[in-house]
């Protein structure tokens, strides 16, 4: 069957085999056993037998595997082969069909193997053919991703060139706008001069020349009236919703400023009443910011009135009908809704005030000293100290005598009710014999010292209504006197029956420019009082930081943003706050606009309220009579007011040509500061500087390419320095400081706040307020959060039992989740807790400096403890949750049954916001007496906010407020005059939030209504009505109907004329507002002689704002009804406060009289050398100096200043300065230069030794002396003077500095005057030089 033939084996011939086949079947099975297709053949391709092959040694072997025809042996016998049979014959024809099936097998392989291959084939040509697609279309995938980059790219880019080119071209119009009415003023000021000067002219012409004195800065002036009336019209020529024109021109501005930066500098004959601003300066206890004397009865921060009351056993239940007497929790509620609280302290429901039993004499003492500590410190805290004195002395009853009356020394009141009955009373558990009759000799000698010292203040009663009445009388004044509310306690003579009556207001008030949150305004002056209080004199570590700060401020040219970082509790804040205090005492003319955040939660952080109050303190720096409409600034718009603030620092800072340094504390707290103070990235005018400062961690990218000064941790010297201030109070032994150092290695424990806290420790410890293995504990630890967990379990583990450790946890637990604090009485009412308890736990809590109070709330002391807090005691969002919702329920409860407070206003709406309560939401915020009080506060921009939360339309929130009121309206059945004015009220309120949202016919149709309730109601004469008049003429303003404008501000102005005469502030608020209205009208020829009206109103109230005179007017009312009383130190306090208030509104006379009767009052209850009667001589020497009355004066001024010198201790050097100062300014005043020559050296040598001889302020002493040594005639004293005072401005301000330029003409007519014209000539030229280029060095950018 094969070419190659065959072989037969044997005999049988049919056994044959293809030797040739014999390699292809071998290959065809390992073909077949690779690919596993034929299994069968495979079978029977085994089923062939092998010869065995014989070796060189003779063995026969079988072979492994087929051999050829050519291998066969030919030695190889054949008889070996055995016959065949017929069984062969079978095998024969098997291995025949089998050959024969294998070779149909092969073939059908060979085909497949090759249909296999020629696929296989086909395959990789198709695989090569689509792979080569696939790499083409990734070329061109990748080709369109690039173009696709390049396109956004390229948008992008086309984007912000868009964006710079649109900003670019805003500036440049601003800067074109500026230039034009910087020109255009100019113009009007020089036509306006030649005018003036033809004027003169032909009066000269008619009538010859007339003698002028040049130093009479008091007598009336027309030529002044007139630029400044010009000037306003120049400044607000534009329309209300678009203001383009702020401020007159330069030239004019410059002049009229120039005079005062000569007297700063070269401290020529100035007015006295400029001396005051020194005084006022040093005094932290003032009126206002605008009062420039001294008044040291009102503190800051003033919204809670605290009254401690003191019972002895036998006195309980006299306290408890007081303490539950309808009259004195109606004049709590009464409080709340002014905005502030009335807390009546008290220890007698604690079982261990009224009866103190220890259970052991080691336990007992210590229990005793702890419950003494709480009571010093309850005591310490309030305002008024109100003693019950029975028979039977208390526990602790002489050490309440002992803190509330002995060591207050006439700072707050006292006052003390001694029962007559002097029987004891009976008791089951009577005390013995010797322990009545010790009792009964305390009681004496204890009653004896009280009517010998405080005989005014006691008051002797036989019944409980009588000691009531005495007190709530005494609560009463203090409510009057403190937050200025008109109330008072009227008694019935029929019935003796009390009541508390409120008073309205039947006077005229001022239209607020900017209403702003008092209890806000009150947390950021507690901010900054806190930076010059006397523990922070000097704040530690902060002297590079200070010079850095003053680069920023002195430094010419244009200065990007300065960023202060640093860690929490770094000091970022004291250091902005202290720094801001001294920029403002060493650079008058520097304008400092300041603004603290307290929490990211807190209403400081608003953009809007921050943006308000910057407006608010820009506007106190404006020129007299400028100021703008009242709609350009006072909008809740957040767009608006970040359009309108920058504008104004920049034409602000060119106008007045003063440096304007904006301070913004913590901005990273702010939400979305970066985008709403994005416009600190443009360049801003070359004089505004802009200083923030954030947490390192919070910056925002966009800020940190910005100058950054950052806030390094103390180095030793500053440790020693606050160790020494934590030692001058309480005594640290010297190994606890060395102690204190030695822990101080690290970052961590450098850090300030670490160190402070090591501090307090210590303090605690050596006041036996924690034990010595605290202290040892604490030097363990390695940084702020170890050491305040070990605070925390310190505290915690010196609560008494289980149920003090809650109470403690539950305060801190509600603090950390409130919004920003929480008052006493809130944490009482949440809490559930006594007063005793409460005050056990904050005094240790504020003397670890675990919390800190401010403005009457009780809040974290720093972000880094606020942190701590929540991570201990609060640890997630459900727990925090739950508080929230106590809160939240406790305050609706108060809400449904008082309605809306200021307080309640502040936290509920929040409070529900968070817990996403929309329906109890919704009715809180559509109650109008919420919305009114919002208004009234500057706060309506949380208004929009809600609604805007909870999707509400403008049209349909306006009706639904309107149908609210008119429900109130139609509910008022018995016609409450009250409850009508209150109405009236929230119609005022809503229609003026109406114009906010633009709903003009809204607006109109809800003022008409409160004008129509109040001339019903009151008169249509009465001052309340002109109000009515003011904000409907100006919501027409808005609307553009000038003409029905026009005629409500006339009526409105007739009103306030009527009532309060023609030169009260009012009256110029309703000029400017008419004069703009006839300017939009085009009856351009009344305007003038409304402009003259106006600006002589203005110059006769001086420079009080609208604001400040309200609140003079408020506090001169509550003072005049509450001097008629006796003698005492309260009563002389508050004769200077009137005196003072009298001062600023120009009634000299009355201000004297009443200073006259504080100082008589202070001297007999004083004594003659003290120092509130120095102030008082002060006081009175300046006003005597407006009379003209300059020998009183000096005489009242000596007496000052002698006494300031005896009690140098008590008195600093800068007041003594400044009274030598004022002294010597009398002298001059007065003719008397010999005598102001000598105090002026007498001022050189103190400010020689105080501040060296290369400080500017000893330059200015050496200028003042020498310009009196010139006047006196003393040319070769004088001259050396100068050339000093020249050296040393130099050196510090620079060769083109204002004040060496100045001192430069004045060597030049020393000169002059000595005869040297050569030289005189030269130093002339030199200062006309160094001014020119100092202007030029000021242009904008």
């Amino acid at each position: 069957m094969g070419t190659t033939g065959s072989v037969a084996s044997g005999k049988d011939e049919n056994i044959e085999m293809n030797i040739a086949d014999e390699a292809p079947m071998l290959e065809n099975q390992r073909s077949m056993k690779r690919h596993n297709s034929q299994p069968q053949a495979v079978s029977l391709f085994n089923q062939l037998k092998l010869r065995p092959k014989q070796h060189a040694d003779g063995n026969m072997r079988q072979s492994s595997s087929l051999r050829s025809s050519a291998s066969f042996d030919p030695n190889f016998p054949t008889a070996q082969i055995n016959p065949v049979t017929n069984a062969g014959n079978n095998q024969a024809e098997s291995t025949h069909q089998i050959r024969h099936d294998y070779e149909l097998q092969k073939v059908t392989m060979d085909q497949e193997i090759q249909n296999l291959r020629r696929k296989e084939q086909k395959l990789e040509t198709e695989n090569n053919r689509l792979r080569a697609e696939l790499q083409a279309l990734n070329k061109q995938c990748q080709r369109l991703r690039t173009e696709r980059d390049a396109a956004l790219s390229s948008s992008h880019e086309a984007t912000e060139r868009a964006i710079a080119l649109e900003q670019d071209r805003e500036k440049i119009q601003r800067q074109f706008k500026i230039f034009r009415e910087t020109k255009e003023g100019e113009i009007q000021s020089l036509l306006q001069a030649k005018r003036q000067l033809e004027s003169n002219f032909h009066r000269m012409e008619a009538q010859g020349m007339a003698m002028i004195d040049d130093h009479n800065f008091t007598a009336p002036d027309n030529n002044n009236l007139l630029n400044l009336h010009s000037a306003y019209g120049e400044w607000w020529a534009a329309p209300e919703s678009e203001i383009t024109s702020l401020f007159d021109s330069c030239t004019q501005i410059r002049s009229r400023y120039h005079q005062l930066d000569q007297q700063k500098s070269s401290k020529q004959l100035m007015d006295v009443t400029s001396l005051s601003s020194e005084a006022w300066m040093t005094s932290s206890n003032n009126l206002s910011n605008f009062l420039p004397i001294s008044n040291v009865f009102e503190e800051h921060g003033r919204n809670v009135l605290r009254v401690y009351i003191s019972t002895t056993p036998d006195c309980v239940n006299d306290v408890t009908a007081l303490l539950r007497h309808h009259l004195l929790k109606k004049l709590e509620i009464l409080c709340n809704y002014e905005g502030y609280f009335l807390n009546i302290v008290h220890f007698s429901g604690s079982s261990d005030y009224e009866k103190f039993e220890p259970k052991s004499c080691e336990e007992g003492a210590k229990k005793m000293l702890k419950i003494e500590k709480d009571i010093r410190f309850a005591i310490s805290t309030c305002d008024l100290f109100v003693s019950f004195i029975g028979t039977n002395l208390g526990s602790f009853t002489e050490v309440e005598f002992d803190e509330g009356f002995v060591k207050r020394d006439g700072k707050r009141s006292t006052f003390f009710c001694l029962r007559s009955n002097q029987t004891p009373p009976t008791s089951q558990n009577s005390p013995t014999t010797q322990q009545t009759n010790n009792n009964n000799i305390n009681n004496k000698l204890l009653r004896h010292k009280i009517t010998k010292q405080s005989s005014k203040q006691n008051m002797f009663y036989n019944s409980t209504e009588d000691a009531c009445k005495f007190v709530l009388i005494q609560i009463v004044k203090a409510v009057r006197l403190i937050f200025g509310i008109k109330t008072s306690l009227q008694i019935d003579d029929k019935s003796n029956v009390m009541s508390l009556k409120i008073e309205g207001s039947e006077t005229i008030s001022c239209i607020d420019e900017i209403p702003i949150d008092e209890i806000l305004e009150q947390q950021q002056e507690n901010i900054s009082i806190r930076s010059i209080s006397p523990s922070n004199q000097q704040p530690v570590g902060f002297d590079k930081c200070y010079d850095r700060l003053d680069e920023v401020v002195t430094s010419p040219g244009p200065v990007p943003p300065l960023l202060v970082s640093g860690s929490n509790g770094s000091g970022k804040t004291l250091l902005l706050s202290s720094w801001a205090h001294k920029l403002r005492s060493r650079r008058p003319d520097v304008i400092v606009l300041q603004h603290h955040v307290t929490g990211c939660n807190s209403l400081d952080a608003e953009p809007v309220i921050i943006f308000r109050r910057l407006l608010s303190q820009l506007i106190r720096h404006l020129p007299v009579g400028t100021l703008p409409p009242l709609r350009s600034y006072a909008t809740y718009d957040v767009i608006r007011l970040k359009e309108t603030l920058p504008r104004w620092l920049e034409q602000l800072s060119a106008r007045l040509d003063n440096r304007v340094v904006l301070v913004i504390d913590s901005l990273d707290l702010v939400k979305d500061a970066p985008i709403h103070f994005q416009w600190l990235l443009d360049p801003l005018h070359v004089g505004v500087r802009v200083i923030i400062s954030v947490s390192v961690d919070n910056c925002a990218e966009i800020w940190r390419n910005w100058p950054t000064l950052h806030l390094e941790p103390f180095s030793v010297n500053s440790v020693r320095q606050l160790i020494q201030k934590s030692h001058s109070d309480v005594d640290i032994p010297l190994q606890m400081r060395n102690e204190v150092i030695s822990q101080c290695r690290t970052s961590t424990t450098y850090h300030p706040l670490y160190v402070a806290l090591l501090c307090a420790v210590a303090r605690s410890v050596c006041t036996n307020e924690s034990d010595e293995s605290v202290w040892l504990a604490a030097l363990r630890t390695r940084d702020v959060v170890e050491l305040y967990r070990l605070i925390l379990r310190e505290i915690e583990s010196a609560s008494e039992n289980r149920q003090h450790r809650n109470q403690l946890k539950l305060i801190l637990q509600f603090i950390v989740c409130s919004r920003d604090g929480l008052a006493e009485t809130e944490l009482l009412t949440f809490v559930q807790t006594q007063w005793s308890k409460l005050y056990a736990h904050l005094r240790k809590l504020l003397l670890l400096m675990v919390l800190k109070e401010e403005a009457g709330f009780y809040r974290p002391h720093n972000s880094e403890i606020a942190t701590i807090l929540y991570d201990l005691f609060v640890t997630n969002k459900t727990h925090q949750r739950k508080f929230l919702n106590i809160m939240a329920t406790e305050m609706r409860s108060y809400y449904d049954k008082y309605q809306a407070t200021p307080r309640t206003m502040h936290v509920l709406p929040w409070l529900l916001h968070q817990l996403d309560e929309r329906d109890s939401l919704y009715d809180v915020i559509y109650s109008p007496q919420l919305l009114h009080l919002m208004y009234t506060r500057g706060r309506i921009n949380e208004v929009v906010s809600v609604l805007n939360y909870l999707n509400e339309e403008k049209l349909s929130t306006s009706k639904l407020y309107h149908d609210n009121i008119r429900k109130l309206e139609t509910t008022n059945t018995s016609s409450d005059d009250v409850m009508m004015m209150q109405i009236a009220n929230m119609y005022a309120s809503l229609g003026r939030f109406d114009a906010e949202l633009g709903l003009m016919e809204e607006a109109v149709s809800s003022l008409q209504k409160s004008l129509e309730i109040r001339e019903i109601i009151l008169d249509p004469d009465h001052p309340s009505v002109a109000d009515s008049l003011h904000y409907l003429a100006s919501v027409y303003a808005q609307w553009n109907k000038f003409n029905t404008a026009e005629s409500l501000f006339r009526h409105a102005l007739e009103l306030v004329e009527g009532t309060v005469g023609r030169d009260h502030l009012r009256v110029a608020q309703e000029l400017a507002s008419l004069i703009r209205i006839i300017r939009k009208s085009g009856k351009v020829d009344i305007v003038e002689s409304l402009q003259i009206r106006m600006m002589r109103v203005y110059q006769k109230n001086g420079t009080l704002t609208a604001t400040g005179l309200e609140r003079l007017r408020k506090r001169t009312l509550t003072l005049e009804e509450l001097t008629v009383e006796e003698d005492s130190l309260e009563i002389a306090k508050a004769l200077n406060d009137l005196a003072v208030m009298n001062h600023m509104q120009k009634n000299f006379d009355n201000a004297e009289s009443f200073f006259l009767r504080s100082l008589n009052m202070r001297r007999k209850l004083l004594g003659e050398n003290h120092l509130e009667v120095a102030q008082s001589f002060y006081n009175l020497a300046l006003v005597n100096a407006e009379q003209k009355k300059l020998k009183s004066a000096i005489e009242s001024m000596q007496k000052a200043l002698d006494i300031r010198q005896r009690a140098n201790s008590g008195c600093n050097d800068d007041v003594i300065i400044s009274t030598m100062k004022g002294l010597a300014l009398l002298h001059k005043k007065s003719k008397d230069r010999n005598g102001a020559s000598r105090l002026y050296a007498k001022i050189v040598d103190y400010q020689k030794q105080l501040l060296g001889e290369r400080n500017p302020i000893y330059a200015n002493a050496l200028l003042n002396q020498a310009v009196c040594e010139s006047q006196n005639g003393n040319l070769d004293t004088a001259l050396p003077l100068y050339e000093k005072a020249l050296e040393i401005y130099r050196s510090c301000h620079g060769d083109d500095s204002q004040q060496a330029s100045h001192t430069l003409r004045n060597i030049a007519v020393l000169l002059y005057q000595k005869g040297d014209h050569e030289k005189a000539a030269l130093a002339y030229k030199k200062s006309v030089k160094n001014e020119q280029i100092a202007a030029c060095g000021k242009s904008p950018w």
